[in-house]
């Protein structure tokens, strides 16, 4: 599991999302089950 917070990441959150190991990963193989959480810290 990965989690990133945006306030570490310099430019555009997506951009640093779509070229990840993470990102790639779920491009080329197939995905069981996608958990998506949002918090408000």
């Amino acid at each position: 599991m990965d989690s990133e917070w945006n306030d570490f990441i310099d430019g555009d959150f997506f951009d640093y999302i779509r070229h990840s190991p993470a990102f790639e990963y779920a491009s080329t193989d197939q995905i069981e089950k996608i958990e998506i959480y949002m918090d408000e810290t």
